[in-house]
């Protein structure tokens, strides 16, 4: 009862509209689980032929087989509506055998497609296979690394010959350890994937402060400090000095507790 009444209005909708896009509509919905005003925004993105179904029925079968519920794969596809005209064998497939291999088993798999469905379109070879070879020297167990990619997956469609490899490089030579790296893109990726330019403003204004590049408190005003723009954090300190106190004094505080 409930599916004919939503077919009649999928149909009312689209009255003035082609055979093609009310096909895809109903599509989505009756095959993807996605509702019906998601569905008439996505099928603006993709269009879904009536005659050549065995592609994106190909699709939900496999991600179905691989642990996604309904939910997962409605927003998958909300997400990335090309994932439906990928091909199983030669582009998902391996991608899914590679995360597998590398600890993404049970719902983690399907939770880190649905936080970043981009991943599926980056390259095994060229981009996912290296960043992990690039994570693993930073953690002890293969469990971080899968810990640091839950808390950012976006970070997996960064390019990593981008500011990530430099902001790495930039702080290994200005003597923070590995460790501390490490942890940083564990409890705050957001820090790491900073542009360039916006680290090394970061570093030289910690560094100002009297914060030592050994200490475990640098990372810590680092993180603080990288995020907000020098403008911004300098009206932070007007505010304070308006209260009452001194800029020495907004300074020490910062030092001893580094917050943002």
């Amino acid at each position: 009862m409930r599916r004919n009444l939503l077919l009649s209005l999928i149909q009312k909708r689209f009255l003035q509209t082609s055979s093609s896009s009310s096909f895809t509509v109903q599509f989505l919905v009756n095959s993807c689980g996605i509702p019906l005003q998601s569905a008439l925004s996505v099928s603006k993105k993709i269009q879904i032929d009536a005659n050549n179904l065995h592609n994106p029925q190909s699709v939900i079968q496999f991600l179905k087989s691989n642990d996604f519920k309904d939910t997962h794969i409605a927003k998958t596809i909300e997400k990335w509506p090309a994932v439906l005209h990928s091909r199983t064998e030669d582009t998902l497939k391996p991608k899914f055998d590679f995360f597998i291999k590398n600890g993404f088993e049970g719902q983690l798999l399907p939770q880190l497609i649905v936080s970043n469905p981009d991943v599926l379109r980056r390259h095994l070879g060229s981009h996912i296979k290296p960043f992990f070879e690039f994570l693993k020297p930073f953690y002890c167990s293969n469990e971080e690394v899968i810990e640091a990619i839950m808390r950012a997956p976006w970070l997996l469609s960064v390019p990593l010959n981008g500011d990530i490899q430099l902001n790495t490089d930039f702080l290994i030579k200005e003597g923070v350890s590995i460790d501390r790296i490490a942890k940083l893109m564990q409890w705050q990726p957001r820090v790491m994937g900073q542009k360039h330019d916006k680290m090394v403003y970061a570093v030289t204004a910690t560094k100002k402060m009297g914060f030592q590049s050994g200490d475990s408190m640098f990372v810590r005003a680092l993180a603080a400090l990288v995020i907000v723009s020098e403008s911004t954090w300098r009206k932070r300190i007007e505010v304070m000095k308006s209260m009452g106190w001194s800029e020495d004094e907004v300074l020490c505080a910062f030092k001893r507790f580094p917050r943002y």
